[in-house]
């Protein structure tokens, strides 16, 4: 992973070649604002035989102040795209940039929202954040409590570890 963030190329592509995690399947076709709607049914067809579903837009979860139909929004995921894969019986697990909100109230505003679009208690919505630099936070909506039990442990090995040691990541409270 290191070879690959160390590099110019860092797309999906020298991920998928990677084989960092075996047998994942990769949908990184490209999105634009007019065709979402036929991309989202076109990956959630692709995904459709995963549990886990790891989303990684360029800025994270849909903000107030983009338009669903601006240019700006292949940039975001929408709410509904990640409801449709919990509806599928799958978790998220959902890339986001901090908003310039404080951390509580930035996680408080995205777990109400995914709440209420998923139907998912706010209380199995699982954060971990990685404040070095540009903070970036990863939210894992979790479709079934085995799911949310696997990613809680992945999350505290990462915040116990020498990462977390070093202060590269945290779990916020």
């Amino acid at each position: 992973m290191m070879n690959i963030a160390c590099s110019d190329n860092r797309g999906i592509e020298a991920l998928e070649e990677a084989n960092l995690i075996p047998d994942a399947i990769y949908y990184n076709k490209p999105i634009t604002v007019y065709e979402r709607a036929k991309w989202h049914e076109a990956a959630l067809l692709e995904l459709k035989d995963v549990d886990v579903v790891f989303v990684d837009p360029n800025n994270g979860l849909l903000v107030k102040s983009v338009g669903k139909k601006s240019l700006r929004s292949v940039k975001y995921t929408f709410y509904e795209e990640v409801s449709d894969y919990i509806n599928q019986r799958k978790s998220v697990l959902i890339y986001n940039h901090r908003c310039r909100k404080s951390e509580d109230q930035c996680f408080q505003d995205i777990c109400e929202n995914l709440s209420k679009h998923t139907g998912i208690p706010e209380d199995r919505i699982l954060k971990i954040t990685f404040p070095k630099c540009s903070v970036r936070d990863y939210l894992a909506v979790s479709f079934s409590t085995n799911h949310a039990k696997k990613i809680e442990r992945a999350f505290l090995e990462m915040e116990q570890g020498i990462r977390g040691k070093l202060g590269v990541c945290r779990i916020p409270k």
